[in-house]
C-alpha cells in the first residue's frame, strides 16, 4: 500500500481522449493517423485494397504473351491497358506468370513491356458471390511496440506549494503523455519492424520501411511546384489521392511562398497549430493539408493520403494510466502503458516522397 495518496489513485484511465487533444494542438505525422481496431497478434496483418484501378508491370512480351511477376493475381477475362494509351487487351488464358491476351479491338498495337492498368471487366447475368473477377490484394505485416512512461512525485514535491501546480500528479501525467506522444511519432518515422518477446523489445515499422516505393529524386535542388507535382502524379498514376504534405520546418517558408496565391485556410477546427496550412493543389484542384513535423528529415518531403494510416492497439494494450507506487516508495508513481502497431494501407500507391532536397 502506498504511503501517500492523490485524488485519482485508484482509477485506471484510458488516455486516448487526452492523446487526441495533443494531436490537435501539436500536428505531426502521428496526429493525422486514424484509429483502427485492436489486433490480437504481435504480427499484425492486413490486405491492401485496390485503389480504383490496379496497376502492374509487364516484364516482357512475346507476341500476345505477356510475362508478369505474379500470374496468380490475374484471372481470365481481366482487361489490361498500357498506361497513357488507348490500347486494351483481354486475358484469354494464364500459364504460370505468362498471360495470353487478345486485342480488344483489331488493329491495336502489339503489347509491349511496361506499366499497365488492370481492369476487372463485368460479370455475367445471374452472378453469385465469389464469381466476380477481382484483383487479389497484397498481404502486409507489421509488429507491435510497447510504449511506457512514468509520472513520479516525491513526498517532498507533493507537500510543496507552487504557483504553476507542477507538484500535482495530473500535471506530471500530462507531461508523461507528451513523452509517449513523441515516442510514438518517432516510431512512425524511424521505426523498423521487429517481432518482440519476453527478452526482445518489439518494434513497429515506420513510413520509410513501408511507404518508399514512390520516390522523386530532387538531386539537391530546392523544393519546387514541379517536384511536388511529380510526387502527386506518381500517387495519382497508382490510383491514389493525396491530401497531406509533411515537411521539416526548414522547408515551410519555401512551400508557403510557392503556393501563396493558393493558400486556402490557415488552421482549422480539426487540426490546429502554428505550422498548419491548407493549400489548393494545382495538380487536381483538391485541398492539401501542409504540416510541419521536425521528425521529418530536413531534405525530404512526404505527400500521402492520411486515411491510409491506421494506429491499432494490441487487444489488451490500449494506452492507459494507472497507479504504480511501490509499497515503500517515498512519494507516488503513475504509469502510462500501451502496446500499438500501425497499418500503412497501400503504402506503395498512396504515399510518395521527395528525397535529396537542398
Amino acid at each position: 500500500m502506498a504511503i501517500y495518496s492523490y485524488d485519482f489513485q485508484n482509477d485506471i484511465r484510458d488516455v486516448t481522449p487526452a492523446l487526441e487533444v495533443i494531436k490537435k494542438n501539436e500536428p505531426t505525422l502521428f496526429s493525422v493517423a486514424g484509429n483502427g481496431q485492436a489486433v490480437s497478434n504481435r504480427n499484425a496483418e492486413w490486405i491492401d485494397k485496390t485503389l480504383g484501378i490496379a496497376f502492374d508491370d509487364v516484364l516482357s512480351t512475346e507476341g500476345l504473351v505477356l510475362t508478369v511477376a505474379d500470374g496468380s493475381k490475374y484471372a481470365v477475362g481481366m482487361e489490361m491497358s498500357p498506361v497513357d494509351t488507348a490500347d486494351n487487351y483481354i486475358i484469354a488464358s494464364i500459364s504460370g506468370n505468362d498471360l495470353t491476351v487478345t486485342k480488344a479491338v483489331s488493329g491495336m498495337a502489339a503489347p509491349l513491356s511496361g506499366k499497365y492498368e488492370i481492369s476487372f471487366g463485368g460479370v455475367v447475368e445471374g452472378s453469385t458471390a465469389g464469381t466476380e473477377v477481382f484483383w487479389e490484394g497484397e498481404a502486409k505485416l507489421n509488429n507491435t511496440q510497447i510504449f511506457r512512461a512514468e509520472a513520479i512525485l516525491t513526498r517532498t514535491a507533493m507537500g510543496t506549494s507552487t504557483y504553476d501546480n507542477a507538484n500535482l500528479m495530473e500535471t506530471q501525467v500530462e507531461k508523461a503523455l507528451y513523452d509517449v506522444y513523441h515516442a510514438i511519432n518517432r516510431a512512425l518515422w524511424k521505426g523498423t519492424k521487429k517481432l518482440g518477446s519476453k527478452s526482445v523489445p518489439g518494434k513497429l515499422g515506420g513510413i520509410y520501411e513501408f511507404c518508399s516505393a514512390l520516390q522523386v529524386d530532387a538531386n539537391g535542388a530546392p523544393i519546387s511546384k514541379s517536384l511536388i507535382n511529380q510526387a502527386l502524379e506518381k500517387i495519382a498514376n497508382n490510383g491514389g489521392h493525396a491530401d497531406t504534405l509533411i515537411c521539416h520546418r526548414s522547408k515551410i517558408a519555401a512551400i508557403s511562398n510557392l503556393y501563396d496565391s493558393q493558400l486556402v485556410i490557415t488552421q482549422d477546427e480539426t487540426i490546429r497549430g502554428v505550422y498548419v496550412n491548407k493549400i489548393k493543389n494545382p495538380y487536381d484542384g483538391s485541398i492539401l493539408t501542409v504540416i510541419v513535423d521536425d521528425m521529418c528529415p530536413r531534405n525530404d518531403i512526404w505527400i500521402f493520403d492520411a486515411s491510409k494510416i491506421e494506429i491499432c492497439p494490441f487487444v489488451n494494450g490500449a494506452l492507459t494510466d494507472f497507479d504504480s507506487t511501490e509499497n515503500s516508495f517515498d512519494g507516488a508513481k503513475r504509469t502510462i502503458l500501451g502496446e500499438l502497431t500501425v497499418k500503412w494501407h497501400n503504402g506503395s500507391e498512396a504515399f510518395a516522397s521527395i528525397r535529396g532536397l537542398a
